[in-house]
């Protein structure tokens, strides 16, 4: 078996594509790796982001006090025919489930498929709407969190 490096726009093709993350925090020199489900936003000509949703937990304490985090997913169709990719990124919790200006966010939709309506804003009271959206654009993503 070779391996070889992904080119970034492969690997970001991967982010976009893949929906289970495995994610990685560390506290006290301590590791602790935990499945989640992430969607990918790249909006022309801005940084990146992932955005996932959760409960309050061991991963979200240590993220908040070491917010310096590693994102691996991976694409496996048999053992000698698989991709990885590996993000190193910074935590930064969003605002609660309201929208920029105060009003709470739609309900969820399990049909919620298509496009992302909102732009992104340089202000933070208009990313926790952008993420809310964002998520709301795959299919039952708050799934996982909510059955905890």
């Amino acid at each position: 078996m070779v391996i070889h490096e992904m080119t970034r726009e492969d690997c970001l093709q991967v982010l976009a594509a893949t929906r289970l993350a495995r994610l990685a925090c560390a506290f006290e020199n301590q590791p602790y790796v935990v499945p989640v489900y992430l969607a990918y936003y790249a909006p022309p000509g801005e940084e990146a982001c992932l955005y996932g949703f959760t409960t309050p937990g061991q991963k979200v304490e240590w993220m908040r006090a070491n917010p310096l985090v590693c994102v691996e997913v991976d694409e496996v169709e048999s053992y000698d025919q698989w991709v990885s990719v590996i993000v190193l990124g910074r935590y930064e919790e969003l605002p609660g489930p309201q929208g920029g200006d105060g009003e709470r966010l739609p309900a969820r939709s399990e049909s919620s498929q298509g496009s992302i309506a909102a732009p992104r804003t340089t202000e933070r009271g208009g990313e926790p709407l952008l993420a809310y959206q964002v998520l709301q654009a795959r299919r039952m993503w708050w799934e996982p969190a909510a059955t905890a």
